[in-house]
């Protein structure tokens, strides 16, 4: 066990103990789980939310979606890897329902977890961090949701010299894994990826350093900045991946400016019922913390290192570049001789162009399981990682960077846009999560 600080420069306010087995691990797959236990006789499989006043998580998809990625660990090409699950010492203490009356669900849930904690590739990082409780004695046992969901960004600090790739508990594939196991193609999909970022990475001279994923149209209400009301484009938190040796996270400023961003727009207080709350419950921004830093730290500090993976998950684009309210950035993109917009997720599925006069407006949304089949085919990759759809992206978060230092408020783009049937997608882009934001 190892402890580290979470402030590196006050190591009063609260540690990580990093537990594992055998070997230094060669790379890291960083997810977060958590859960609150509570009577929950009608739950179901798949069932859950991380609102701050729910007590408890859909580890029933968590779960599973772990131990995908423990299968993952597991295959040749990932000998060393491990999977870091950055947790707090309440869900580590107590990681499944106790109520539950079902006794083969409860065997299930009993058998789940019994395989990630003696799994021998498996890394936890208990966070104990008392600025951000949410027990009411401010021990710091329970941390708020958001927060820890954020900590995976900690991994890059404290994991500077190897690759380290932040992903959902539940994965990008959802749907995929509620009904099947995809291990195998889970394995198939990383492996791919981390050839391509070899392949860009490695270049003699290149400055890319940092993956993030983003595509044109992701916009919700929590990819604002909370003090200037300055909009910006959204980033996928679950697929940011980085071959090691960053500079600005290896000295560490990056994660003191994450730190600096938490703390200046988000803090905790008691709530009517005594018990400690984020002070953004109840606005857009308690969600997205870790996109917000994405947007307005990482990329705001270190754009020209980024490498954007075009990741079409709300909606297919390929659509015509039309200048707008909602597209200020689109005279950028026609003045770099751009007409449409990318669409390496038609191109993965041999589809035609579309026609841009008769289908200037359209906007498809394909049915969840489809999208996330045509994500998870390692033929979409390449395509999502080729050169037009990184210009693309670095022109629109250009123009956001320059409207943010202008001190404009920008139009944003277009929001709200459903990715089609079945599950609907909110925070980090894709999970399914309730948006009362009367609550939230």
């Amino acid at each position: 066990m190892e402890s580290i600080n979470i402030d590196p420069d006050d190591s009063k306010k609260g540690t990580i103990q990093y537990k594992s087995t055998g070997s230094k691990p060669k790379g890291l797959f960083v997810t977060t789980y958590y859960f609150r236990d509570k009577a929950c006789t009608e739950c179901k499989d798949n069932d859950g939310t991380d609102l701050p006043d729910q007590n408890w998580a859909k580890t029933d998809i968590y779960k599973p979606g772990l131990l995908q990625y423990l299968k993952v660990t597991e295959a040749p090409e990932f000998a060393g890897w491990k999977l870091l699950i950055y947790t707090d010492e309440q869900s580590f203490k107590n990681p499944i329902f106790r109520n539950e009356k079902d006794a083969a669900r409860l065997e299930k849930h009993k058998a789940e977890w019994d395989e990630i904690a003696n799994h021998p590739n498996v890394m936890f990082g208990i966070v104990n961090w008392p600025e951000y409780a949410i027990d009411a004695d401010g021990s710091g046992d329970a941390i708020d949701n958001a927060i820890l969901r954020m900590m995976r960004m900690k991994a890059l600090y404290d994991f500077p010299g190897i690759p380290v790739f932040i992903r959902d508990a539940d994965t990008l594939f959802e749907n995929l894994v509620k009904v099947r196991s995809i291990a195998s193609e889970l394995t198939a999909w990383e492996f791919t990826l981390w050839e391509q970022l070899r392949r860009i990475f490695g270049v003699p001279g290149s400055p890319y350093k940092i993956l993030i994923a983003s595509q044109p149209n992701y916009h919700r209400q929590w990819h604002v900045h909370p003090e200037t009301g300055q909009e910006t484009n959204g980033c996928y938190a679950a697929v940011t991946s980085t071959l090691g040796s960053m500079p600005s996270w290896t000295d560490g400023s990056m994660w003191r400016a994450c730190l600096a961003y938490v703390r200046k727009h988000t803090q905790m207080k008691k709530n009517m019922a005594g018990k400690r709350a984020s002070t953004t419950v109840g606005k857009p921004s308690y969600i997205g913390i870790d996109e917000q830093l994405l947007s307005y730290v990482v990329i705001a500090k270190a754009l020209e290192q980024v490498y954007f993976y075009y990741l079409e998950y709300i909606q297919v684009e390929g659509t015509k570049i039309v200048d707008g309210s909602a597209t200020k950035f689109a005279p950028d993109l026609i003045a770099a001789g751009f007409t449409r917009y990318p669409s390496p997720y038609k191109e993965s599925l041999d589809e035609a162009p579309l026609d841009l006069e008769s289908t200037a407006t359209l906007k498809r949304k394909d049915a969840n399981e489809k999208t996330e089949e045509t994500i998870l085919n390692p033929k979409s990759i390449p395509l999502a990682l080729s050169e037009e759809p990184q210009k693309v992206m670095q022109i629109i978060f250009k123009y956001f960077n320059r409207a943010a230092r202008a001190g404009t408020t920008t139009g944003g783009g277009r929001r709200r846009v459903r990715r089609g049937r079945g599950t609907k997608r909110g925070r980090h882009g894709i999970k399914r999560r309730n948006r009362n934001y009367s609550r939230r």
